[in-house]
């Protein structure tokens, strides 16, 4: 099953087995950082299960309500993403989905801990997954977290899960999270350019929703271009799903 929504009871990339948000672990070379708090929202059983890549600057892990934490400042995008791709009706709202009672919708982040990587120019650690992404599966430690937790969380799925949709399309990032997957599930295929299916469960990516993301607008609303085929590839693959 997928964890049970709220916090997750889980140390396995941290030596010391200190409690739930009380670890931190920084590289040798001091460029990253992860701080465990592993959290999941909704449903255990779902048939849909959404995952950024990793809690970013705005979604604070101190929130007196772990309700607000995922998706904390860009909801309203998100919403728009899913309502266009067809999995949410125009009267839905990820704020809706997101509570213990959920019973088709999951979500959470491909990496459950926070990661962040060191701005070189500001000497602090930025947790924005824009500016995580495009490094984060080639370097050896982070890929390590990701392959940690797609074991731990990603392998015994339920038989009602169909589709996962992740956050984040940029072509190398497609490219190198559909060769991690299909290390524990062999049998995936690529269905298209942004998603990729073993028959049973499709992946699907499509652009982060995040303000940072520059491409956002333009995957939701333009008729024409690279991120506006992105999009229609994403329904179309939703749809098969």
């Amino acid at each position: 099953m997928i964890p049970e929504h709220g916090k997750i009871n889980c140390s396995e990339c941290f030596s010391d087995k200190k409690l739930w948000g009380e670890n931190t672990l920084i590289t040798n070379d001091g460029n990253w950082c992860l701080e465990n708090n592993p959290c999941a929202w909704g449903s255990q059983n779902p048939r849909v299960l959404v995952l950024g890549f990793s809690k970013g600057n705005k979604q604070s892990i101190n929130s007196h309500n772990i309700d607000n934490v995922p998706y904390s400042g860009f909801r309203d995008r998100l919403t728009e993403a899913l309502r266009v791709t067809g999995l949410l009706s125009n009267t839905e709202s990820v704020s809706d989905k997101i509570s213990a009672d959920e019973r088709d919708f999951a979500f959470g982040s491909l990496i459950r801990c926070s990661i962040s990587k060191k701005d070189n120019k500001t000497g602090k650690f930025e947790k924005s997954s824009c500016n995580i992404l495009p490094s984060a599966l080639r370097n050896n430690f982070s890929n390590k977290i990701v392959h940690n937790c797609i074991k731990h969380f990603l392998t015994d799925l339920p038989e009602r899960l169909r589709l996962i949709v992740l956050l984040g399309n940029s072509s190398s990032y497609i490219n190198n999270l559909y060769e991690i997957f299909k290390e524990y599930y062999p049998d995936l295929i690529r269905l298209n350019a942004v998603s990729y299916s073993n028959k049973k469960l499709t992946f699907v990516h499509i652009a982060h929703p995040s303000g940072a993301n520059g491409h956002f607008n333009n995957w939701l609303n333009s008729e024409i271009g690279k991120q506006a085929e992105k999009r229609k590839l994403a329904i179309q693959a939703i749809k098969q799903a």
